[in-house]
């Protein structure tokens, strides 16, 4: 699983925090895990970027995928050509949402 998250805070320590709130709460062990950034967002002083990428003990099924999501936000657009459920985005300033969990500006899931 792979996950790139926009998190509003000039924090590191913050932006890892809420990273590893939304991992514990797929309810899985995490096996292992790679940060492949955790830095201030270029675009605004006020974002942290963080992309990281684990393996959870066992995956998750594609119910237990949307009941995670939901945890998340309530919009979210899947992506892919042609369009597949295991990459998901979502974002504050989508079209139609009206709820993504505190701190969260844009979040990027590859299942």
């Amino acid at each position: 699983m792979y996950i790139s998250l926009y998190v509003q805070t000039r924090q590191p320590d913050e932006a890892r925090a809420l990273l590893m709130e939304i991992i514990s709460s797929t309810g899985r062990d995490v096996t292992t895990y790679t940060y492949e950034k955790n830095e201030h967002y270029w675009k605004n002083e006020g974002l942290m970027h963080i992309e990281v990428e684990f393996l959870l003990t066992p995956s998750l099924s594609k119910d237990e995928r949307k009941c995670f999501l939901a945890k998340l936000s309530d919009k979210w657009i899947y992506l892919g050509n042609p369009v597949r459920e295991d990459e998901v985005l979502a974002s504050l300033t989508a079209e139609g949402c009206n709820y993504i969990k505190t701190g969260i500006e844009m979040i990027n899931i590859i299942f």
